[in-house]
């Protein structure tokens, strides 16, 4: 398992972009994977509006409803990570589901999620211009990797 530096500056995230090779990096290695697993699990301000809740909590609900075992979906990280803008989680449910007789639903298994973000045309975090311009550097991907377990009556 890659182990965690130190938590790296929105800065720092420029510098690759504008002085890097254009080399990929892990959530480990920018010291983001605490703070991206935490907000995935208790942050609503990512979501698309706010008060649709957790994105964790969200797939729960999805499962319950009988709606599929995987999503994949666009989020803004700004107030997480400034630097990071829009980017991509995605989640795979692997286990057992239970309906039980209350109205509950069991679930026991893990939860794999997936994140991806490239980094490119810092001057449009948001992504208000279809095009990526990158006039004085060279984007690269984030990604990162991470397991839940889920356990319990939802």
């Amino acid at each position: 398992m890659e182990e965690e530096v130190e938590e790296k500056t929105s800065e720092y995230l420029y510098l690759l972009y504008r002085n890097g090779k254009g080399e990929d990096k892990t959530l480990s290695q920018l010291g983001l994977l605490r703070k991206i697993k935490d907000a995935v699990k208790n942050n609503q301000e990512i979501t698309k509006k706010k008060g649709d809740g957790y994105i964790q909590d969200r797939f729960i609900n999805q499962m319950k409803a009988g709606e599929g075992t995987s999503f994949l979906n666009s989020y803004d990280f700004t107030k997480v990570k400034f630097a990071l803008g829009k980017a991509t989680v995605g989640g795979t449910f692997d286990g057992t589901i239970h309906r039980n007789d209350n109205g509950t639903t069991h679930f026991d298994g893990t939860i794999t999620y997936q994140f991806y973000d490239k980094f490119t045309d810092p001057y449009d975090l948001f992504n208000a211009i279809p095009l990526d311009l990158n006039p004085d550097g060279k984007p690269y991907t984030i990604t990162g990797q991470w397991t839940v377990r889920i356990k319990g009556d939802y």
